[in-house]
């Protein structure tokens, strides 16, 4: 894969971990009806990180 792409694919990944980081951290003070909506966004932050450190490595 091309330098471009990965840099474009690593920058996207970290923005994603971070809005899912922020979205957790006001899920704890507003907690949702299921625990569900917390593990989906957790997988969230936890699939686009190891995008970044996929495309960093």
């Amino acid at each position: 894969m091309s330098i471009e792409f990965m840099a474009t694919l690593m920058l996207i990944s970290l923005a994603t971990a971070a809005a899912g980081i922020v979205t957790v951290v006001l899920m704890l003070d507003n907690p949702p009806l299921s625990p569900s909506g917390l593990c989906a966004v957790l997988v969230l932050v936890l699939g686009s990180s190891a995008a970044a450190v996929y495309c960093y490595g």
